[in-house]
């Protein structure tokens, strides 16, 4: 029976071996590491490496297997599948994004899902950077007003095509504009990105879709929210003009750098944007003070909906005639303007008895508004959230830290829901950020405490006790709490320092065992040497501890150095100094690099060695490449690859050195060392089995190929019906092959080539036939047009280039033929009977089946009479 080989992953939690078609661990529940995804394939498209990765989902950069041509795939992260809204959320974002086909909105151009993958959604790939950064990047330099208008005009288009089609955004925001460099333009092409909340029209959607925009539940992030999407209940009540107020919120960034409405908290950010006016653009920026740019400003962060302008190109053609005054430095147009604007929209600038009265209670409000903050779904809180993964991520500067809050809040999520892993790498994002300091507002130091905590329950001693150091040095504890708090902290150094021991010991035990050639014992305590089990010491090393992982990787190095790199790169995860982690990285490049120089050379040495009909050289090499460096991944596969590539030319060499790498293949894995190659390198020896089978196979294939290259041989010749019949016969033998052997691919192209030549030069033959015949009948005009046909049957191979050849041949000796002729009608009409009988003979000898021939014979005829040939006088009279 026929083995399927199952494509496996490994949990970085625990070390669990899943199969590929599952997203969690099976034995810890553990997201899948992105990490692993690297080489798979989705679709036509395969993953090549990890661009970013956020709350929702990851990126990966990835190129079309035919094609190479890059894409950006999102994937949904495994941990969030079985949630319903997520699932709609992210197929929103697809929906909305498909329907725009605009230069400066981003194409989506697939979207899926795929077993052991999950959602996945393929974007065009984008390099540059997000108006975020680049605003953050011109804080205190203000970027150029000409520029301002460059991009703004491409960020309406996009959206006046999203609303266009019955699209609205609803969380516009810097970070979901992204700006590509130009070479040919001094403005990068802008486009808005992220989707994934966009409100669309009710017909296009399903009932899961149409549950999330109606449920009431205020989406967006809160800097840029419209009054009305705090206030109005149903979120299908909503118009385009929650992306205008948004984009006001942008210009007025762009333009001063700063937010127009800014709160410590969410609650007090709500409030303010329902009850606080904004500052004016000349308060913050003199230059503006008094201008028509500073009236439209004001328009666009109206409170009413019905104040702003009434679609996003309104929006621009007031902008553009506003900011292009000031680039102009015209000053009367610009009084001009802001007077007209400023009769015609006053009423709108005013604030109500309504405005006056949330302004009156505003603390009110805000009491209110707390409670609702705790309820599910009452926000997505995404303006200090890690920035949504985007399409692009290939940025021009790293990646910045978002705002404190959020991940401590997703952190404390994270660790009620036991998701202890995501907390801890949340929470250190956090303290690891530039923004993480003593006179920071956001600096609390019970994040290392938190820190510890979770890495206790992971079990990770050896980190949790620094976090804990860390904490006790920062916090301001009263002396009984300090005191306990040190008590505790000294009985986890206690118990990690016989852990250490433990590691210690564990490390000399398996090198001692690998010093004595007891190789089983050493894998049997080396599977076990990161694992608390029921024997053995009461303390095992601790996963979190790097000096274990490098001491356990020096015990091994000696024996099996790809084993102690793997071991060495856990280590350089972990918290090790700068001086530790250069010093590992040295040395896993000096093993990696000698290793992969020294096998390289035997490689080379053994394909040369077969070339040159060396069969003893080759042997050795093979020999010391199965002995030596059987563990290094892809070395069998590569000593395949030459065997296969010589066999069929160098048999018998090849045959000598395939008995050798069976006995050897038979001899690694009767060795004690195999227990520890089986799970690495080993895996792609061939035992004996298949080793016979390849040379058998090969013989079939060889003799069988031969007959292809001979039928080849004889279509280059231009013997079509000889081609016709061996690639017959071919066809036959073909189908009689093993298609499962090692050549099933050559076995598969030359195939399909000789069931494509039969078909081809069945009709070759009958053109050719029919060519011939044209040809003897002296039919030009008509040959030509039967051998084209039959030139575009022999097209791609050499057979074309010969019959080109000859029929060009033919076509001379026509045209020749054609010569004698006229110059024989010619020679006749002047009477001159000799010269034209001559010319017509020379035409029949070269034709004589021509369908000309009664014609000439006749002329030839009557030359011959008016000559009086033969001497006797013609009964014919001619007139």
């Amino acid at each position: 029976m026929r083995k399927v080989e199952i494509l496996m992953w490994k949990c970085t939690e625990c070390g669990h071996e899943n199969p590929d078609n599952v997203g969690v661990c099976e034995e810890c529940d553990h997201s899948r590491d992105p990490s692993t995804l690297v080489g798979m394939q989705i679709n036509h498209w395969v993953l090549e490496r990890q661009l970013g990765e956020g709350g929702m989902a990851v990126v990966f950069l990835a190129r079309h297997k035919m094609l190479n041509s890059p894409v950006a795939v999102k994937l949904l992260r495994a941990d969030l599948t079985h949630k319903r809204e997520v699932i709609e959320r992210f197929r929103t974002e697809a929906l909305a994004a498909s329907q725009l086909n605009h230069e400066n909105v981003i194409q989506v151009l697939d979207f899926g899902h795929q077993k052991g993958i999950g959602f996945y959604m393929v974007l065009e790939f984008l390099k540059g950077r997000d108006l975020e950064e680049y605003i953050e990047d011109h804080i205190g330099m203000q970027i150029p007003i000409s520029r301002t208008i460059g991009i703004v005009k491409q960020m309406c288009a996009g959206l006046q095509a999203a609303h266009d089609a019955n699209i609205i955004h609803r969380d516009l925001k810097p970070s979901n504009v992204f700006l590509v460099p130009r070479e040919d333009n001094d403005i990068p092409l802008a486009k808005v990105l992220d989707f994934g909340i966009a409100k669309i029209q009710e017909s296009e959607l399903e009932e899961g879709q149409q549950k999330l925009t109606r449920t009431g539940t205020v989406l967006g992030t809160p800097f840029y929210l419209a009054p009305e999407q705090l206030t109005r209940k149903s979120s299908s009540d909503l118009t385009a003009a929650v992306d205008i107020y948004a984009f006001g919120v942008i210009l007025f960034q762009m333009l001063t750098g700063e937010l127009p409405i800014e709160e410590p908290t969410v609650a007090e950010q709500m409030v303010a944007i329902l009850t606080k006016n904004p500052p004016k653009l000349g308060d913050i920026r003199e230059e503006f003070s008094g201008t028509a740019l500073e009236i439209f400003i004001m328009r666009m962060l109206a409170k009413k909906p019905e104040a702003r302008p009434a679609t996003i190109s309104d929006a621009w053609e007031e902008f553009e005639a506003a900011a292009s005054i000031l680039v102009e430095e015209d000053t009367g147009a610009d009084e001009a303007l802001r007077k007209h604007w400023e009769t015609a929209y006053q009423p709108f600038l005013e604030d109500d008895a309504e405005q006056s009265f949330l302004q009156k209670w505003r603390w009110a409000l805000l009491a209110a508004m707390v409670p609702l903050l705790g309820g599910i779904g009452w926000l997505i809180y995404r303006a200090v959230q890690p920035p949504q993964t985007k399409v692009v991520v290939v940025r021009e500067k790293p990646q910045k830290m978002p705002e404190l809050p959020q991940l401590q809040a997703e952190g404390i999520k994270a660790f009620n829901n036991q998701d202890y892993s995501k907390a801890i790498a949340l929470w250190r994002k956090m303290t690891r950020s530039k923004q993480w300091k003593s006179s920071s507002k956001y600096y609390n130091p019970k994040i290392y405490k938190s820190l510890g905590v979770a890495l206790i329950r992971k079990k990770l001693i050896y980190s949790a006790v620094k976090e804990y150091k860390k904490y006790l040095k920062s916090a301001k504890l009263e002396p009984v709490k300090k005191k306990q708090f040190e008590a505790f902290l000294n009985k986890l150094e206690a118990n990690l320092a016989q852990r250490k021991k433990a590691a210690l010991q564990l490390s000399g035990d398996l090198s001692l065992l690998l010093k004595r050639n007891a190789h089983d014992k050493a894998r049997k305590s080396y599977r076990t040497f990161f694992k608390a089990g029921k024997k053995g010491p009461v303390f095992k090393p601790d996963p979190s501890l790097p000096g274990a992982y490098v001491k356990a990787g020096k015990s091994l190095e000696p024996y099996y150095p790809e084993e102690a790199v793997k071991l060495y790169k856990k280590a350089l995860k972990l918290d090790t100094s700068k001086t530790q982690k250069s010093q590992l990285r040295q040395k896993i490049r000096r093993i990696e690099q000698d290793r992969e120089a020294k096998s390289r050379k035997l490689l080379e040495q053994l394909s040369a060695s077969i070339k040159a009909k060396k069969s003893r050289d080759a042997k050795k090499a093979l020999t010391s490449l199965v002995r030596d460096y059987s563990a290094i991944p892809g070395v069998h596969d590569e000593i395949q690859k030459i065997l296969k590539k010589n066999i069929l030319e160098e048999t018998r060499t090849t045959k000598r050195v395939i008995k050798t790498y069976a006995k050897e293949a038979k001899r690694l894995r009767a060795s004690k060392s195999w227990t520890w190659l089986k799970s690495g390198g080993g895996k792609t020896l061939p035992d004996e089995k298949k080793l016979d089978s390849f040379v058998k196979d090969s013989a079939t294939y060889k003799r069988t190929h031969k007959q292809f290259e001979r039928a080849k041989e004889q279509l280059a010749k231009g013997k079509l019906s000889n081609a016709l019949r061996r690639f017959t016969k071919l066809n036959e033998r073909w189908q009689k092959l093993n298609t499962s052997s090692s050549w099933k691919e050559e076995i598969g192209v030359e195939s399909k080539q000789t069931r494509q030549w039969v078909q081809r030069l069945k009709k070759a033959v009958e053109g050719w036939e029919k060519a011939r015949k044209l040809h003897r009948e002296e039919r030009l005009h008509a040959l030509n047009e039967e051998t084209a046909g039959l030139l575009k049957l022999l097209e791609g191979s050499a057979a074309q280039e010969h019959f080109r050849k000859k029929l060009k041949k033919w076509e001379e000796r026509h045209l020749k033929a054609r010569k004698y002729l006229e110059d024989a009608e010619k020679h006749y009409n002047r009477r001159r009977w000799k010269r034209a009988e001559t010319r017509y003979i020379w035409y029949m000898k070269m034709f004589p089946r021509s369908v000309r021939k009664k014609e000439v014979t006749k002329q030839i005829d009557e030359c011959q009479c008016r000559r009086n040939v033969p001497w006797k006088i013609c009964p014919k009279k001619y007139k």
